[in-house]
């Protein structure tokens, strides 16, 4: 029979779709049981938490994934509420991520339950392990680049700034934290300079990604703060196609924090730096006359 030899087309697109390699910046990995509030059918998938996203793999060896829960659209991650359970569902959890479409339960927690004669040592060590993988994914929404350094007299962060600029046609951002506002990647650095690193981010509610320039205040020369605020106050006046768009400007006592528009196409040094080195002369006015 010939047609015995030949592979089903659906067959095909199936071994292709969700499908994803193991990222080379897993930052925890391990068994994890969840439900949620549209499925209340508990699940057990291998997680792998990355900078960017958490991975819900079927299997520890595969790379065939059942859902991608990126980061930049995490809203909140909460501890159990009341008895730790959602209606209808007799399921306990340990804690909550909370997403503008859906609310994952994650973890269990036999010791919420009415004893039942089987209590078992390895609920502990459940419990334990799903405070690790909350603990794991609230850093991993808040990177180190965010945080202030401790301070060595309180021996605790510094508390995150209220916004000092106003930005016209945007949201009140006024006492709040930029990590629930924007998502940074730190592993997506866009350039770099004397005073700051330039990273890709993206914004939680609408998913618009973003530059965020973080400039370290310690390191910055107290003359060109005027400058740079300048600089903040003249963009926020500007909306122009050849102009770079400033969303906004967060600062916190050590760190001041720039969001711009991104762009997604080469610098003009880089270009420049490049093997040729040099523009043709059609493009060059173009680029002069922008």
């Amino acid at each position: 029979d010939s047609m015995a030899s030949n592979i089903p087309l659906m067959r095909v697109v199936q071994s292709v779709k969700q499908t994803k390699r193991k990222s080379s910046t897993t930052l925890k990995e391990g068994w994890v049981v969840h439900y949620s509030n549209r499925d209340a059918l508990r699940k057990r998938h291998y997680w792998r938490l990355d900078c960017k996203c958490i991975t819900l793999f079927h299997n520890d060896t595969g790379n065939k994934y059942y859902k991608e829960i990126p980061l930049s659209e995490i809203l909140g991650v909460e501890p159990a509420q009341n008895s730790g359970t959602i209606p209808h569902s007799g399921s306990p959890y340990c804690f909550e991520i909370r997403t503008s479409n859906v609310v994952y339960f994650v973890g269990e927690n036999p010791a919420s339950r009415p004893p039942s004669g089987s209590g078992g040592s390895g609920s502990v060590s459940w419990v334990e392990e799903a405070k690790v993988w909350e603990a794991s994914i609230r850093q991993a929404l808040k990177p180190i680049i965010f945080q202030d350094t401790l301070d060595p007299q309180e021996q605790t962060p510094h508390r995150q700034a209220s916004v000092n600029f106003s930005v016209p046609n945007s949201q009140s951002l006024e006492n709040v934290d930029i990590a629930t506002v924007y998502q940074i990647f730190a592993d997506e650095v866009l350039g770099s300079g004397q005073f700051g690193i330039v990273y890709g981010g993206k914004h939680r509610e609408t998913g618009r990604d973003v530059a965020i320039k973080v400039i370290d205040k310690l390191r910055f020369p107290t003359k060109q703060e005027s400058q740079l605020r300048n600089e903040v106050a003249i963009l926020q006046g500007l909306s122009h196609p050849g102009v770079v768009n400033l969303e906004c400007m967060f600062e916190t006592p050590e760190k001041v924090f720039v969001v711009m528009e991104k762009l997604h196409s080469d610098m003009l040094e880089m270009i420049l730096s490049s093997e040729r080195g040099r523009l043709p002369e059609r493009i060059t006015k173009f680029m002069i006359t922008q």
